[in-house]
């Protein structure tokens, strides 16, 4: 049984920026989640099983927080149903099931994870599977960079038709760029929170051959995400080298400035995107320019790409204005979708589907902006309880021991301060729940 539960949780691990993986789970199905999440729901479920429990304050500090924060929804979603008008919509006693539900999944990760690293792993063969992680997602990366210039197309539409791979024709057309294993290449920013951060720190702390072998692993990525014609992936990218290097520099010295500078400065994209204030595109003339790509993408008032990602950003800031003391409930942002959307997301087919369909949007696929307008100002204080008693366990953890869990939590973290306020969640997003998981981990065997 042992060595059955430690496979399953390997092959979790694995799995982490794989995505769905396969072919089978449907985008449009009811399992468009991802195929480590179906791993880890059959893991834990082994251990609750056969296993004795076991916790600690970092673990229970999760606990306390979803609990938290599925009585508030449930009793804020109660109150909207009386007080709203949704017409065929669904009630938001109903909607805010789905989050209910979804961040529970995150804290059964989280577990999984904090048992499995305690108990069902040793430190070589974790460092093993990032390598892993690393050629799968390395080769897979120079098979569509040669799909975009009309090479191993024969190879790669055979493995797009077994694993859950874009085409080759979403690939070459409509300036489309790297996906991996992701549904669009701003998915392609999921490998920067865990995989280059482990690269990173190889190609520094390793000798000889094998810090060359990684230095070339690194060139390569470098050039698949400067392809990646994804803002978010670029950004992230960017963000997590400059990061690295004055982490290298200066040591983790600075750590808490990072850590400080990148929230603030995604409150400040997320304020700036609500505030919708009309900006002059300076990189209008060249939109095939790293530049733009990296800036002016963002700043592009006509590009319907990242329309859809803006207006749920837009959304909960400006929910959070309206309620700023108790929020809405999680799931229910939106209800209020149609009436905080600005003229120039207008364009997108998507808003639009929103603005006269049946469906809703939801809080989007950022973390910081959908909890304070689930939660307003109480969830804000709850959520400083609860980092005060995470970062305590902090102190105790393999983070604390080992360098190499260090330099990847705290890179890790940096770039989810960042980007949680426009981009990334932690709803079904099993590579966020990893790097959270890591300070409650006290112990990990070497061999």
């Amino acid at each position: 049984m042992n060595n059955l539960d430690s496979t399953l949780y390997k092959f979790y691990l694995f799995c982490l920026p794989l995505g769905q993986l396969f072919r089978f789970l449907s985008e449009d199905g009811p399992m468009w989640w991802q195929f480590s999440t179906i791993v880890m729901v059959f893991g834990l479920m082994r251990i609750v099983l056969t296993r004795p429990t076991i916790t600690n304050d970092g673990i229970r500090a999760f606990a306390r927080i979803y609990i938290f924060m599925a009585i508030y929804t449930l009793i804020v979603s109660t109150i909207l149903s009386f007080s709203i008008n949704t017409g065929l919509i669904a009630s938001p006693l109903r909607r805010c099931l789905g989050d209910v539900v979804f961040y529970f999944l995150a804290l059964c990760s989280i577990y999984y994870n904090y048992y499995g690293l305690s108990k069902l792993i040793s430190l070589s063969e974790l460092m093993k599977l990032f390598q892993l992680q690393l050629i799968v997602l390395l080769l897979v990366g120079i098979l569509q960079l040669g799909t975009l210039f009309g090479a191993g197309i024969g190879i790669y539409s055979m493995l797009s038709s077994i694993f859950a791979l874009k085409d080759a024709t979403y690939l070459s057309t409509l300036d489309r760029g790297i996906t991996f294993f992701g549904s669009e290449p701003a998915a392609s920013s999921l490998i920067c929170f865990l995989v280059m951060p482990f690269l990173l720190f190889s190609m520094t702390s390793k000798k000889g051959f094998v810090r060359f072998g990684y230095i070339l692993v690194f060139i390569v990525m470098s050039l698949i995400f400067l392809l990646s014609n994804s803002s978010s992936a670029l950004l992230s990218f960017v963000a997590v080298i400059i990061a690295y290097l004055l982490l290298y520099v200066f040591k983790i010295r600075i750590k808490k400035l990072l850590m400080v500078s990148s929230f603030s400065f995604g409150l400040f994209v997320a304020i700036l995107y609500s505030l919708d204030i009309s900006t002059n595109n300076v990189y209008e003339s060249d939109k095939d320019s790293f530049g733009y790509v990296l800036v002016g993408k963002i700043q592009d008032r006509d590009n319907h790409s990242t329309a859809m990602r803006a207006s749920t950003v837009i959304n909960d800031m400006k929910i959070f204005y309206d309620y700023p003391i108790t929020g809405v409930g999680d799931g229910n942002q939106g209800y209020f979708y149609r009436d905080n959307m600005p003229m120039w997301v207008l364009g997108s087919e998507e808003v639009q589907s929103l603005m006269h369909g049946n469906k809703i949007a939801n809080g989007g696929g950022n973390f910081f902006p959908a909890f304070i307008s689930a939660y307003g100002i109480i969830g804000i204080v709850i959520l400083f309880m609860f980092i005060k008693g995470y970062y305590q366990s902090s102190h105790k953890s393999i983070i604390n021991q080992y360098p190499m869990f260090q330099m990847i939590y705290t890179l890790g973290i940096f770039l989810f301060l960042l980007s949680g306020w426009y981009v990334t969640g932690i709803k079904l997003n099993e590579t966020i729940c990893f790097l959270l998981s890591l300070p409650c981990v006290q112990r990990i065997r070497e061999y």
